[in-house]
């Protein structure tokens, strides 16, 4: 399977945008009417899920940052990458912002063909969030904790299997990384969301499953399934308890997240406008409480910040998917 993506010289182009955003302070008036009408942010997925939830969330924000109304509009479908391709071909006027998530950024564009370039249409305004993952276990599984669990798949290789929302989504991809870091051969089973692989897992049917802690934490706490490990590279606050992967594979991390992107084109200084927003919104202790509340992190920090973390996840999840060699089924 040929890989044609990350590119170095997009990359270089990309950065090279980006660091246009510095001259704002020498320039301030190339934003000062920004923004004078309402703005709209795509959220790629249907109204009530948690995604929804978090656009709102600072969409409400935002607008109390930028004086003017910030309208969420959902264009769901195709895994996400409807909403991605709208906010990729709007007007490049800071006026149409994309919340735009991991399979459409990173993952899609390696295992199918779309209708927008994620590295050179849509440019990186600021890193919203991440979800923590984790991988949950049947009661009864023969594995507490990682160690374990590795020692268990090499003595039964191909019969331990874990369920993820879908075949080359992230947690699925997470669980390829694992078995190549650890030289272990596990069953993937997808299910069309989290929800029915967690109960499968409850229920003894799937071995494992991988997903989000917001959806994960009232099965553990009711000991329906048991949390093995975190997927991201520190503990969650809300699973302090909950070791993770990279304590046991030094370096290991896989994550879904969220950023803000806007249309290729779109002028530095209203990026740069837009992205001190996002940061005083991400900072409001209100917003990252209802953050924490659905169990997702806050994140924040600048566009070159946010540009550098898409080029390692790219990379990542491109090795992933050569090694593993996944097309869409």
């Amino acid at each position: 399977m040929k890989l044609t993506r990350p590119r170095l010289g997009t990359f270089r182009k990309l950065f090279l945008t980006l660091a246009a955003t510095s001259a704002l302070a020498a320039t301030p008036s190339q934003a000062q009417d920004y923004p004078n009408k309402p703005l709209r942010l795509v959220v790629p997925f249907s109204v009530g899920g948690v995604t929804d939830l978090l656009g709102r969330i600072v969409a409400d924000d935002l607008s109390r940052q930028l004086g003017q109304p910030v309208i969420v509009e959902n264009k769901a479908g195709a895994a996400g990458a409807i909403g991605h391709d709208a906010v990729a071909k709007a007007a490049p006027d800071g006026y149409t912002l994309c919340f735009c998530t991991t399979g459409p950024q990173v993952v899609l564009q390696y295992l199918t063909k779309l209708p927008f370039d994620p590295v050179t249409d849509l440019v990186p305004v600021i890193h919203v969030h991440n979800v923590p993952n984790v991988l949950l276990a049947r009661p009864d599984l023969e594995a507490n904790t990682i160690p374990e669990l590795i020692e268990l798949a090499k003595k039964k290789p191909g019969e331990l299997t874990y369920g993820s929302a879908g075949h080359g989504g992230p947690n699925h991809l997470t669980g390829e990384m694992f078995q190549h870091r650890t030289g272990t051969k596990l069953i993937n089973v997808n299910y069309k969301g989290e929800s029915p692989a967690f109960m499968d897992a409850a229920g003894g049917q799937i071995d494992m499953a991988l997903g989000s802690v917001g959806m994960a934490k009232p099965l553990i706490e009711s000991g329906k399934l048991k949390a093995l490990a975190m997927t991201g590279a520190e503990r969650s606050p809300a699973l302090p308890d909950v070791p993770t992967i990279a304590e046991t594979l030094p370096g290991f991390g896989a994550y879904t997240f969220v950023g803000i992107n806007v249309p290729a084109g779109t002028p530095a200084p209203v990026i740069a406008r837009l992205n001190q927003a996002l940061n005083s919104t991400l900072q409001n202790p209100d917003v990252q409480q209802k953050m924490r509340e659905q169990a997702v992190d806050p994140v924040g920090g600048t566009p070159e910040q946010y540009a550098k973390f898409l080029q390692t996840e790219r990379e990542k999840w491109a090795e992933v998917i050569r090694q593993a060699n996944i097309t869409l089924q």
